[in-house]
């Protein structure tokens, strides 16, 4: 598991994707790309998190008052 220090978060990186980004890091960059393979996995798991699979902010309140609203016919 790496710890991401900026956050303060647990990322769990599977030991098969740790594998590939240092097979395909040190392929492409040598002895750096072995050191900088778990590093360049954490950061694509964050872009992947953040971008594409965390789920919209849903503000519940709103939701409520809007449906309050369209109940009551004011809109």
């Amino acid at each position: 598991m790496f710890l991401c220090r900026a956050c303060s978060q647990e990322m769990r990186l599977h030991p098969v994707n740790i594998l590939f980004f240092t097979l395909a890091t040190a392929e492409l960059f040598g002895l750096l790309g072995v050191f900088l393979a778990v590093p360049a996995a954490a950061l694509v798991q964050i872009v992947i998190d953040e971008f594409y699979l965390q789920p919209r902010k849903i503000d519940a309140a709103a939701l409520d008052r809007e449906a309050a609203a369209l109940v009551e016919g004011r809109k």
